[in-house]
This record gives C-alpha cells, sequence and structure tokens, in this order.
C-alpha cells in the first residue's frame, strides 16, 4: 500500500513565522475530521469552492483517508488531524474557490488565481514514510477535473519526484514546473515531517521562491531554498495530491 501523510495546506498574505504564525488565512484543511474516514466527499477548513474528490468516487480504507494527530514541525503551532493516501493508482484533490466575490476575488484573471502584481503564499507539511523512490507531491493545476493534475496546462509541485530528485543516488525535495524539476540540498528522510512553503509573485513571467524547513518567515523572509522565473503566468485553481509514499 502506497500512502502519503498530511496535506495541512493553507494560504496567507502577509507576514509568517514559526513562532507566531501571523498570516492571513484564505483557504485552509486542517484535517479535523473524524478519524480513519475516507477522503472523498469530505468538506472541512474553508476557501474550498467543493469536497475533496478521489477519482472514480474511491471510498477504499486504507487508502485517501483522514488519520489522527497532526505532523511535528519545530515549534509550528498544530491542530487537527492528517490527510493519508492512497491506492490502486488513484489521484485526489479539490477545487479552491476562485468564484467572484469569493476569497481569491483580489487575485482572479479569467477566473483563475494569479492576477499580475498580486503575492501568495501556500504552506504544506508533508512526510514521506517509505524509504523507497515512489514519489511525494502536492500539486496546483488550472483544471476543473481536481483530481487530474496531468489534465491541465500548468502545473505547479512541491515534494519529491523520484528519479528526478535523485542527486548524487540521494533523494532530494525540490519544485517541480510544468515538468522542469529543480532540486534542493534538502534530503529526503523517511518518517520525517517536512515544512514546505511557496510565495507566488504573479506577473508575466510569475516568479516562485520556494523555502523547505526554514527557520521562519515573515517580514524579513530568509533566502529562498531556492527561486524560478516560470514562462508564463502560472495561475490556477485547483489542488492535487497523487498516490505518493
Amino acid at each position: 500500500m502506497k500512502r502519503c501523510l498530511h496535506f495541512c495546506l493553507f494560504f496567507l498574505i502577509g507576514s509568517f513565522s514559526l513562532n507566531a504564525q501571523v498570516c492571513n488565512y484564505i483557504v485552509y484543511d486542517g484535517f479535523d475530521y473524524l478519524q480513519n474516514s475516507p477522503l472523498n466527499a469530505l468538506s472541512g477548513g474553508t476557501g474550498w469552492l467543493n469536497t475533496w474528490s478521489v477519482q472514480n468516487g474511491n471510498t477504499q480504507v486504507p487508502g485517501f483517508q483522514s488519520i489522527p494527530g497532526s505532523l511535528s514541525f519545530g515549534n509550528l503551532q498544530t491542530t487537527g488531524g492528517s490527510g493519508s493516501g492512497g491506492s490502486s493508482y488513484l489521484t485526489a484533490g479539490r477545487r479552491l474557490n476562485n468564484t467572484s466575490g469569493g476569497p481569491f476575488n483580489a487575485y482572479l484573471v479569467n477566473n483563475d488565481i494569479g492576477a499580475a502584481g498580486t503575492t501568495l503564499y501556500m504552506s504544506v507539511v508533508l512526510q514521506k514514510n517509505q524509504n523507497n523512490n515512489q514519489p511525494v507531491w502536492i500539486s496546483l493545476h488550472n483544471n476543473n477535473i481536481d483530481w487530474c493534475n496531468n489534465c491541465a496546462s500548468t502545473q505547479i509541485q512541491v515534494g519529491y519526484f523520484g528519479s528526478s530528485s535523485l542527486v548524487g543516488g540521494v533523494r532530494k525535495w525540490g519544485l517541480s514546473v510544468n515538468g522542469t524539476v529543480l532540486n534542493t540540498n534538502e534530503t529526503v528522510l523517511p518518517g520525517v515531517a517536512t515544512l514546505m512553503i511557496l510565495r507566488f509573485n504573479f506577473a508575466n513571467p510569475t516568479t516562485i521562491d520556494y523555502w523547505v524547513n526554514p527557520p521562519s518567515i515573515g517580514n524579513s523572509n530568509p533566502m529562498p531554498t531556492l527561486s524560478y522565473t516560470a514562462a508564463s503566468s502560472l495561475a490556477f485553481r485547483s489542488l492535487h495530491c497523487p498516490e505518493i509514499s
């Protein structure tokens, strides 16, 4: 059984630090669900357009599901539970609320999130459990089918990408933008929770700053682990999680 842990996701604007967590949440899901509930059709958190959907409406447990307990990272304040999954090479996803007048209203361009001149942060606590080369990542994309990352023309992913993320035979965390993988020097340690933060400075082109396990982030941001300037605006509308382990 391939599994991933914890999609504790939120977008924020303004300052953020590991100790104070000063931020303005736009969308969030802390997975505060009954433990071992199938992820399909769960609808907690805020800032989403619809419920979680698993490919084919799959409700198999073990699979994409909620599990008790939040992952721990340094002094990061946590609440709720975690997400885990999946099975049978299925995927899962959820649409962000990109409706006019919704929480992303100031960031919309052609009904996608990514208006030029705006900035958004995304954070995820992610853990790879198994000591193997199976990928583990979270994706933002611009397709209405939230669980179908491969259906999208824009794909922004953070995590571990299998053989593409092996550096000298060592697994490294990285960023992938429309298939271009950029690896960091941060080693993937099975069973160890990792905090990843993305900053989107939307323009044409868009710049992405990526932090892995930063000591702090806020008004005085530390240097990004890596930065990338895309060839396009990279607007998105959905979040996706593959079967990962």
